[in-house]
């Protein structure tokens, strides 16, 4: 939990945001596509680094912090940042 924790609220994320879970079925569907040679070779090292770029960014979101250190106390980073935000009518 420590390294998940940070003192300050992390920069916000942009873009691509599917949860975790459909991120791994992403990943494992490009895994058996490559280990199973079912598409050409051009099309193979196109997968291959859209397999990378998933990989990598599914394993940054897995070390990014959950926790923030508050005032009150340690925080879930979502309770926070909905906290921050004002409801408008």
């Amino acid at each position: 939990m420590e390294s998940l924790t940070v003192d300050e609220l992390p920069s916000p994320r942009l873009g691509f945001e599917p949860d975790a879970d459909l991120l791994c079925e992403y990943c494992l569907t490009l895994a058996r596509l490559l280990t199973n040679r079912a598409v050409t070779p051009e099309m193979e090292q196109t997968l291959i680094g859209l397999m990378f770029e998933l990989v990598s960014y599914f394993a940054g979101e897995l070390k990014a912090p959950r926790w923030v250190r508050t005032g009150k106390g340690v925080k879930l980073i979502a309770e926070v940042e909905n906290e921050d935000r004002e409801w408008v009518p």
